[in-house]
């Protein structure tokens, strides 16, 4: 089909997708080494890198390509210590593809098993990150102070082995000297990680094997549960609270569960919590902010339409006078924008408590089409905030070029 394509087509060979990968990366992802020299014959560059700065090598091995792995390192000996544009290696991807004999290979040839990318990840890090328990352990016994190495954020491999949804991945970290208790610099546990993926499996075995960390809370004193809101996962949630969380709970900010699944446009959550808890409907937080202040920073038009339906008055405002359309624009949500204009045209002209219009915040966000939206919808683009402001002001203090110009 290659060979077809090329012939017919010959100019396509040259042609790249919206990530700047040419088809000698696919080919190398493939796998295929008879498609990838054939290709080349065309004269494709074989250095070409995506828009992550990736190189042939990465896609291989990326996809445990081994004997891909093998012609590239052997015909472009010097690409084995290539790497992308978060400094991962070639190993890096080796380890989340799980395959042991491609990882060996390149740490053979010389690529150093403790290299580390931008974030610190190491290479069992990165296996975790994908639940791959055999190059876990593969990983373990071969290099095992790696077990302890932290990212930048603190986080063990474990912690990825939690978000990954790997329950098997995880009890062997445990078993082979992982602290269970273990919190990062943000004081988030591992049932914090596993609920903001929804990771049902992981949920359930911290649980039955550690009972109280259903109680613990992070910095931010956000429960499990505000992260299985937030991540938009009934079934997670509802086994929390099965357990013995509060549905009540509150973080430091006074969010709701509510608020978390409403801030992520979680409908199905936003749903379930409402039916279940109806009176949490008009709960705000420290600063005043309703659900519907969430939902409109979200940009889900389905969720705030059906918080307004079940009672929220969409005419509430935060602490600061702001308005559900100062919510949208801040964040740059063109639709809710158009929705909030189009069902209630006055709150167009509505201002905060420093007389920052939608169309200030607006220019803050940088999104020129949500700008030019509301300006044609009789929006004055001169006006001034209590301090003065102008629009300009307001871009050129969140370094916003395209909104600027």
């Amino acid at each position: 089909m290659t060979k077809y394509l090329v012939q017919t087509y010959p100019i396509m060979l040259q042609e790249i997708d919206n990530s700047k990968r040419t088809l000698a990366h696919n080919a190398a992802l493939d796998g295929n080494v008879a498609v990838l020299s054939y290709i080349n014959e065309f004269r494709i560059d074989p250095w070409c890198r995506t828009s992550e700065e990736e190189t042939l090598l990465h896609r291989a091995c990326n996809n445990g390509q081994l004997e891909m792995t093998n012609y590239l390192v052997q015909t472009y000996p010097t690409m084995l210590h290539e790497v992308d544009n978060k400094r991962r290696t070639l190993s890096h991807n080796a380890a989340l593809s799980g395959n042991i004999a491609v990882l060996s290979y390149i740490i053979k040839r010389g690529i150093d098993p403790w290299c580390r990318p931008s974030a610190e990840e190491t290479l069992l890090h990165r296996a975790c990150n994908n639940g791959q328990l055999e190059m876990t352990k593969y990983l373990v016994q071969t290099y095992p102070a790696m077990l302890y190495e932290l990212d930048d954020s603190k986080r063990t491999p474990a912690y990825n082995a939690a978000l990954s949804g790997n329950v098997a991945v995880l009890s062997y970290l445990f078993k082979r000297g992982i602290e269970p208790w273990c919190k990062t610099s943000e004081e988030v546990t591992f049932l914090h990680r596993a609920c903001i993926d929804g990771q049902l499996k992981v949920t359930k075995f911290l649980i039955q094997t550690y009972p109280t960390v259903v109680h613990k809370v992070d910095n931010s004193k956000r429960t499990p549960a505000h992260n299985a809101a937030l991540d938009g996962n009934v079934a997670v949630l509802s086994h929390l609270i099965e357990r013995g969380i509060d549905p009540w709970c509150r973080t430091s900010a006074e969010e709701t569960l509510l608020h978390r699944a409403c801030i992520n446009g979680q409908l199905e959550m936003t749903k379930y919590l409402v039916q279940t808890y109806p009176t949490m409907l008009h709960e705000v937080d420290n600063k005043r902010r309703s659900l519907a202040h969430n939902a409109a920073l979200s940009g889900n038009v389905a969720v705030l339409s059906f918080i307004i339906e079940r009672g929220i008055d969409p005419w509430c405002r935060t602490s600061e006078e702001e308005t559900l359309l100062h919510r949208g624009c801040i964040n740059g949500q063109l639709e809710i924008t158009k929705y909030l204009v189009q069902t209630y045209p006055k709150m167009l002209h509505e201002v905060d408590n420093s007389k920052r219009t939608p169309a200030h915040n607006a220019a803050l966000d940088g999104n020129v089409a949500v700008l030019s939206y509301i300006i044609e919808r009789g929006i004055d683009p001169w006006c001034r905030t209590s301090a003065e402001e102008t629009l300009l002001h307001r871009a050129c203090i969140n370094g916003q070029l395209e909104m600027t110009k």
